[in-house]
């Protein structure tokens, strides 16, 4: 093997990121021979795999956080949340593989007291823009699951090619799910 470069946390998430984005798996070893080097190099940084994606998914959440919060905050809170979730899409849809991998290990991830803290952070921000759009805490919880069953669903169905139709394109109808979706709460309270 080449001399090996010299590692840091923040190079083996980005390499790692890469590698899940690209359709690669991940192990230490797959992970080691990237960086010319064996995977007992990486044992400094992770303690193992579990703790590797844990830190990948705290990551994301940050990326996806800041996205959605370079939003204006508009007096129009459906506008709002529809924008906040064009964000995400953008975000999630750059990191496909990254977000596939860590929504499926995301119940042992919740243990992580980081990652536990950026979802509530979301879910903070989502649900707070739903105020403005109904009163009621149970409807709010409902629109808040549906806007994320779109917001997820869209993801998974754009990123693996279901939404490949010219008639019309994947993003324009997400938006227009969701917007109509918020309307007819708005409409409800109105």
């Amino acid at each position: 093997m080449s001399k090996p470069r010299k590692l840091s946390k923040q190079l083996i998430l980005n390499r790692a990121a890469g590698m899940l984005n690209s359709g690669q798996q991940l192990s230490f070893t797959t992970l080691s021979k990237q960086f010319g080097t064996h995977s007992q190099a990486l044992y400094p940084y992770f303690k193992n795999r579990e703790e590797l994606l844990n830190e990948l998914f705290a990551w994301v959440l940050r990326q996806l956080l800041a996205a959605m919060q370079q939003v204006n905050k508009s007096d129009d809170s459906g506008k709002a949340v529809v924008a906040a979730a064009v964000q995400f899409r953008k975000v999630a849809l750059a990191n496909f593989g990254l977000f596939k991998t860590i929504m499926a290990i995301s119940p042992t991830a919740q243990k992580v007291l980081e990652v536990q803290n950026l979802i509530r952070e979301i879910r903070t921000s989502v649900d707070g823009a739903l105020v403005g759009i109904t009163s009621d805490q149970a409807d709010r919880l409902l629109l808040s699951r549906a806007i994320r069953n779109i917001m997820i669903g869209e993801i998974f169905n754009e990123g693996s090619g279901w939404f490949d139709d010219p008639r019309i394109p994947a993003g324009d109808s997400y938006q227009r799910m969701l917007s109509d979706l918020i309307t007819m709460y708005q409409d409800r309270h109105a």
